[in-house]
Formats: C-alpha cells, structure tokens, sequence
C-alpha cells in the first residue's frame, strides 16, 4: 500500500501523510481500527436483521413512495454527514441514517422471497464478502487499481439497469454482473480503507462504504438464488 513515507486517504477522500513508525494523535493501532470497522458493519445488520424480524408489519404499512423518498433524502443526508464530518459521533448518526431506512427497504424486499432464499443467500453473501476481505487483504496493490474500472463499470451498469427497467426486463445476467461489480467493490473499499489514517472516523466512513457494497451484492444474489430455486 509501502514504503518509509507513504500517505494515508481522509475520510472518503483528502490525504494524509507521515513517517513509517510514527503514530499521530488520535490514530488508532491497525487491529483497533479493523475491530472498529467491523463492529460498526456488525451494528449496521443488526439493526437490519431486527426490522426485518420485528417490524415486518409497520413497514409495509408505509406507502412504497414515501418509504423510497424517505430513504433516499436520510441516505443522501447521512452521506454528507459522513463524507464531510471529523466526528466520530456525526459520522456514525450518518451512517444511522443510511442503515435504518435502508433496513426498512430490505424489509420490504425480503418479505416478497422465500425464507429458505433469504438464508441461502445471506449465507452466499457472508461467504463472499469473507473471501473478497481475504483476497484483499493478500493483494491490496491489485485491488486498488480497479479504481477506475469499477467506477467506470457502475456507471455503465446503473444506465443498462436503468434502460431494462423502462422496458420492463430485469435479465439474468444484468444481476450477475453487478453482483460481480459489487464484489469487486467490497475488495476495493476494503482495501482503501486500510489506506486511511486509522482514526475512530474513518473506521466508521469506510463502514459506510463497505455496508452499501455488501447491501448491494446481498440484493443481487437475492435475485440469482431467487432465480435458481424456481428453476428446479
């Protein structure tokens, strides 16, 4: 990621640099940082799972237009709290805002599956994101090159999901390949994130980032093992 001097990328961007060996005020040590971000992912689910399991009804109580504005106005909000905060305390009532209605969509995603798809692919999904943490991890150069290709990438998926959507397909491999692209963005951020300066702050933006992949990829799978079960 090294050399003796190397630079460390801020809360979803800017850029910080120091000495090999050195320890800025406020940095956390790498296992700390890594237990922060995973705890925070931790947090982010769990508040889903209890939507999903005790709030099912009240959710789809709520108009399907108004729980989307909703989402998207507390998921924009929540970004830019995040994305433009020091605090750890902002960033994570930021990222509260992503995952509590997001929670609630996923609520009323799931409640039209199979139960038995819905643990297959979490199962999937936990795999996955397993080995894309793993593969990252043993090769962060490779990872952080796909930068582009992966923004460039979704950019072209999100306007063939557009176009299929106005003429009412929803394609097989149009899923795959964005569960594809999503995987690769859980090795990407999660390879970046190594990169930040390792503060309480950016543990908890580069949680952000990693659970709006992983949400993403589960989505996806949801469809393909959705798919597959029917087939059979």
């Amino acid at each position: 990621m090294r050399q003796n001097s190397f630079s460390h990328s801020g809360s979803w961007g800017g850029a910080y640099a120091y000495g090999k060996g050195q320890r800025i005020l406020g940095e956390l040590s790498d296992r700390a940082y890594n237990l922060v971000l995973g705890g925070t992912l931790a947090w982010g689910f769990l508040v889903n799972a209890v939507i999903c399991l005790f709030f099912t009804r009240e959710v789809l109580l709520i108009p399907a237009p108004l729980l989307l504005i909703g989402y998207l106005v507390c998921a924009i909000v929540g970004v830019m709290m995040s994305a433009r905060s020091k605090s750890p305390a902002v960033s994570f009532i930021g990222y509260n805002l992503v995952v509590l209605p997001l929670g609630a969509v996923l609520t009323v995603l799931v409640s039209a599956y199979d139960p038995n798809v819905v643990r297959s692919t979490f199962v999937i999904t936990a795999i996955v994101v397993t080995l894309m943490t793993l593969l990252s991890s043993a090769f962060p150069r490779a990872f952080l090159s796909l930068g582009p290709t992966l923004g460039i990438t979704l950019v072209l998926t999100l306007l063939a999901s557009l176009v299929m959507g106005l003429l009412g397909f929803s394609p097989a491999w149009l899923d795959v390949g964005i569960a594809l692209l999503f995987s690769g963005y859980i090795g990407f951020d999660f390879a970046r994130a190594q990169t930040k300066l390792k503060t309480l702050d950016s543990a908890i933006d580069s949680a952000a980032e990693l659970y709006v992949d992983i949400v993403n990829l589960f989505i996806r799978l949801l469809a393909i093992v959705d798919r597959s079960s029917r087939r059979r």
